[in-house]
This record gives structure tokens, C-alpha cells and sequence, in this order.
């Protein structure tokens, strides 16, 4: 049978937010010196907790690999594959979590009758 995981590979030290520096530059513009200096601090232990790229990838490579046994279907992985409760409140929202699936069904069907359509037309 087909499984899911959700899962966070954690604070991970890449390229991912490199556009994000001048946002955030322009974010401390504005602020006093003391919020400043708080952000300084706050940034230099941010980057040393974060983690190698190639130890980022080991949760989803555990959700790919380990015996089916060992995970829980629809289960929430972090770092390094422990199972655990989401934190945002969001997440247990069954309303939501339906939506999102009929919204996924329809763009993978969506998706499935233009692939169709570009291999009728060949």
C-alpha cells in the first residue's frame, strides 16, 4: 500500500534563504539599536545551530528507507527521524487536512489529464 509522512529536516546551514538577508536587513532598519544588537546575537547562535546540508537530509532518508513497521502513516518526522506531534495547532485541523486532499487529488488529476492530452496529441 501507498504511506505518507509529513516531516521537518530541521535548520539546515544552505543556500535556501540566501534572498532572504536583504528583507531582513530592511526589517532592522527601523528598529533601536538594542533590537539591532538582540538580532546580532540572535543570528550568530541561529547559524551555529544549524545543521550540515547532508545531515538535513537524514530524516527524509529514513522516511524513504526504514521498514514500514517502523513508521507511523500520516505521521509528523523531525530530526533526526522522531516521530513527533506538529507544533502549529493547524495541523490537527481535520477540515483542513481535508481540504488539502481534495485540493492535492484535483491538481494530480489536473495535472494527470494535461499529461494525457500533450501524449493524445503526439
Amino acid at each position: 500500500g501507498i504511506t505518507a509522512y509529513s516531516l521537518h529536516p530541521g535548520i539546515i546551514a544552505s543556500d535556501l534563504a540566501r534572498y532572504m538577508a536583504p528583507v531582513w536587513e530592511k526589517d532592522l532598519e527601523d528598529k533601536s539599536i538594542a533590537e539591532k544588537v538582540f538580532a546580532a546575537v540572535f543570528g550568530t547562535v541561529w547559524i551555529s545551530s544549524n545543521m550540515a546540508t547532508a545531515e538535513g537530509a537524514l530524516t527524509q532518508l529514513y522516511c524513504a528507507t526504514a521498514p514500514a513497521d517502523e513508521l507511523t502513516n500520516g505521521a509528523f518526522y523531525w530530526p533526526i527521524g522522531a516521530e513527533t506531534k506538529p507544533a502549529h495547532p493547524q495541523a490537527s485541523n481535520e477540515t483542513m487536512q481535508e481540504l488539502l486532499w481534495k485540493e492535492t487529488e484535483a491538481a494530480i488529476n489536473t495535472a494527470l489529464r494535461e499529461e494525457k492530452g500533450k501524449r493524445d496529441r503526439t
